[in-house]
């Protein structure tokens, strides 16, 4: 029997049937909400880009277990880089490895992508910098293609967000809270039973103005459902919520996955902007999150130098995206410029537009 590792690309269709070895491999990787099948699945089911494919990666030939997983998104030309996705609603990609098996489990994903000339390199974003996949990807011929970083929640027995916020600030912050309390008592619950508030609440605030909104899409608000229900079912999802008088002006949904912590969206009553209901939640939820004993850390899945949780939350997560060739080393040095040419493009239009 060969027990070397065995590759597979299949339709993301039939990942559905990989559910529980799946499930098997998100409890032993390194934590990941936006790779495990819970959040995944549904996301593929409803907001899969056309020739998404997935490599699976077994143990060995008895296909019993799995040691790696990603979904991997084709290259916009021929010999441009693959990339394992990252839909806009996810802030990791969609790869997993068995901790125990990394070097197995991605020389066989990577030999499966070569023989499929799937591109000439493959992109893996947002990989976190302190964690044994990086290691492994760095021990290989490699690029660093870019570098960011967000703000995360330190937990445990000697965190203390609380210490680290400037007292100015946390007086105006306080003085808004008393002002949000006249209008009716604040109250502030979690729950991982009903995502529907939430839904509401976004929509009626700039998202809802600007199409964007969850519920404004079938595709959209029919996975965060989906994924709210699977999360649920485990007790991995916590929707904090900030009521004023009963009526929810902040809300925010947490995602778990084994010590990690995410917190993946949030939305407020825009009519009390002024007085800041979202920071308002968010200290709340803050200081109950860092006492949690089965917590680590909470990733903020924000962008790097965001105005509000950056302010709030002391740590920071650093990503690297790196890319690595499937092949000969001149198309996969042309694709690679010609990737960060795109992005260097993106940037200076996102600039000249902010000027505007």
């Amino acid at each position: 029997m060969n027990r070397a590792p065995i590759a597979e690309i299949i339709d993301p269709a039939d990942a559905e049937g990989l559910r529980a070895p799946w499930r098997a491999l998100a409890d032993r990787a390194e934590p990941n909400a936006f790779a495990d099948p819970d959040f995944l699945l549904p996301l593929v089911a409803h907001c899969a880009p056309k020739r998404l494919k997935f490599v699976v990666v077994w143990a060995d030939a008895d296909r019993a277990s799995l040691i790696g997983l990603a979904a991997v998104a084709p290259p916009p030309i021929a010999l441009g880089l693959a990339r394992v996705w990252m839909h806009a609603l996810a802030a990791g990609p969609a790869l997993l490895v068995d901790p125990a098996r990394v070097e197995g489990a991605l020389s066989a994903l990577m030999a499966a992508l070569s023989a499929a000339r799937a591109g000439a390199g493959l992109l893996i974003p947002h990989v976190e910098t302190e964690t044994a996949l990086i290691a492994a990807l760095r021990a290989r011929d490699h690029r660093l293609v870019a570098r960011t970083a967000r703000a995360a929640l330190p937990c445990g027995r000697n965190a203390n967000f609380d210490g680290h916020l400037p007292q100015k600030r946390k007086k105006e912050w306080g003085r808004q809270r008393r002002r949000l309390a006249d209008g009716g008592a604040l109250e502030h619950s979690a729950t991982g039973q009903d995502i529907e508030p939430f839904l509401i609440l976004e929509a009626a605030g700039w998202k809802g103005k600007r199409g964007t909104a969850l519920a404004q899409s079938a595709d959209l608000a029919a996975f965060a459902r989906q994924m709210a229900k699977n999360f649920a079912a485990r007790g991995a999802i916590a929707i904090h919520t900030l009521r004023r008088g009963g009526a929810p002006i902040a809300a925010g949904i947490v995602l778990r996955s084994d010590r990690r912590a995410y917190y993946w969206k949030t939305a407020f009553d825009e009519t009390v902007a002024a007085l800041s209901p979202g920071v308002q939640l968010t200290l709340a939820m803050s200081a109950r999150l860092e006492t949690d004993p089965g917590l680590d850390l909470v990733d903020s899945c924000a962008i790097a130098d965001h105005p509000m949780i950056d302010r709030l939350w002391p740590a920071r997560i650093a990503l690297d995206d790196i890319a690595l060739p499937l092949g000969a080393a001149t198309p996969f040095h042309l694709a690679r410029k010609a990737h960060e040419w795109r992005i260097g493009l993106r940037a200076r239009v996102k600039a000249l537009a902010g000027r505007g």
